[in-house]
């Protein structure tokens, strides 16, 4: 199975790509899975300790990890191409921009320990003033999708993506068929 992660800025196209790249797999003839990595919730990363927390905030941290888990159990699925919504990168990425408590990246490392190596991972690259323009398209921009939130997290995976193994960077002001051809290439360079 070759396993491929799309990262990037919210509102960047990672699931534009994911869904061009689908199609041409499937037309292709491959069997294609898709997880997408569940730890965006922004009340999940704040540093608050469980003691100040009602029991469904408590309850439902707890059930974030378990959807982890399940993404994580995904990953071994029988399919040809397996890609993923984010990874481990982004996971650090958020740990740079957020106050993460300690507790909930001693299991987010350890589970990615275990985790298989990505055979290819793409990061859409562009600065984070593309994302914010996509994000105010939408007209459903969050509390943390700021410029100053995008903008310390561009700074970051711009920071951890040259040591990543099997990177790629991708140029996200292309067009969405020049980016999703140029990604297919590598794909099946891989195969």
């Amino acid at each position: 199975m070759l396993r491929i992660a799309v990262c990037g800025l919210d509102g960047i196209g990672k699931t534009t790509l994911i869904e061009k790249l689908k199609a041409k797999l499937t037309r292709d003839g491959l069997t294609v899975a898709q997880t997408r990595v569940p730890f965006t919730c922004k009340t999940l990363m704040e540093n608050i300790g469980c003691e100040n927390l009602n029991e469904f905030e408590i309850v439902r941290r707890i059930g974030m990890t378990f959807d982890f888990a399940e993404h994580y159990y995904k990953l071994d699925v029988a399919a040809d191409v397996l890609i993923c919504d984010r990874y481990d990168i982004d996971f650090e990425v958020l740990n740079d921009t957020y106050k993460i408590p300690e507790n909930y990246k001693d299991i987010m490392h350890a589970i990615y320990a275990q985790a298989p190596r990505l055979d290819l991972c793409f990061y859409l690259k562009a600065d984070y003033s593309l994302a914010a323009e996509r994000l105010n398209k939408r007209g459903n921009r969050k509390e943390n999708e700021c410029d100053d939130i995008l903008r310390s997290m561009q700074n970051s995976f711009e920071k951890r993506i040259k040591d990543y193994p099997n990177s790629v960077i991708l140029d996200a002001t292309k067009t969405e068929e020049e980016i999703a051809n140029e990604a297919y290439k590598y794909i099946l360079n891989k195969r």
